[in-house]
């Protein structure tokens, strides 16, 4: 596995995100200070959803100039194997796409922002992999970098790359 993991501490904005693939995993005290949070407000508009929904189910938007964004509110409340399954299903129309890199953006709190950015870097990970096949054409490609936005970890997720290696 050679995926690339950069990490930067600034938080994300709409001018710093240079990817085209992006995750947004939110919490609640972030709401309405994050980017894209207009476009994000027309989708749920139009899907008669509030932006708590997110805590449910995530959304996933394309902006004009092609980005394809995931959004989901993930908090401390919620154990080990909900997160994993809300930040799957938010990574999940993202890497169908095949990027070649991965944005991922934490908001919260330090612990908070901690807890969701290795889940989601773990969920990314884990999910990007391709799986042996006997088919000859095999499409899927696997992402060569994910960056990483609001937060640097020092172990630089050597534990989630142990557990994905196997």
């Amino acid at each position: 596995m050679a995926i690339k993991i950069i990490q930067k501490r600034n938080i994300a904005t709409e001018k710093n995100i240079k990817g085209s693939h992006s995750l947004f995993v939110l919490n609640d005290a972030t709401l309405k200070t994050f980017p894209f949070i207009k476009e994000l407000d027309k989708k749920l508009k139009r899907i008669h959803k509030k932006i708590a929904s997110l805590a449910k189910e995530p959304v996933t938007i394309e902006t004009q100039d092609g980005r394809l964004l995931s959004f989901v509110i993930v908090d401390k409340k919620i154990n080990t194997f909900q997160r994993h399954t809300l930040i799957r299903k938010a990574i999940k129309p993202l890497i169908a796409e095949n990027p070649e890199t991965l944005v991922l953006s934490v908001f919260g709190d330090e612990i908070l922002k901690e807890m969701n950015a290795r889940a989601a870097v773990y969920v990314a990970l884990m999910n990007s992999q391709t799986l042996p096949s006997r088919k000859k054409e095999n499409i899927k490609k696997n992402i060569k970098s994910i960056e990483l936005l609001g937060i640097e970890l020092k172990d630089k997720f050597s534990e989630e790359i142990a557990v994905v290696t196997g």
